[in-house]
């Protein structure tokens, strides 16, 4: 379904916004804000960015998947 799809396109725009400094200020828990602020510590502690970029990356393929399962049952029905 396209909605699905539209979801996790709005998920990495939201995610994109708050890491260039465009989003929720702080201390809100953003994805984005907290790649932002885990850059300063990427080469001792790299799953400060990294996890939070798993997470999007995990939610928008479940959107995905998920999208493509309604629309795979919705052939089915018919």
């Amino acid at each position: 379904m396209r909605v699905t799809v539209e979801i996790g396109y709005a998920l990495v725009a939201v995610t994109s916004l708050s890491f260039i400094g465009l989003g929720a200020d702080r201390p809100t828990p953003e994805w984005g804000l907290m790649i932002a602020d885990g850059r300063r510590y990427v080469t001792g502690a790299w799953w400060y960015p990294i996890f939070p970029g798993i997470a999007i990356y995990a939610a928008t393929t479940i959107c995905s998947i998920f999208g493509g399962a309604l629309a795979e049952r919705r052939r089915a029905i018919r």
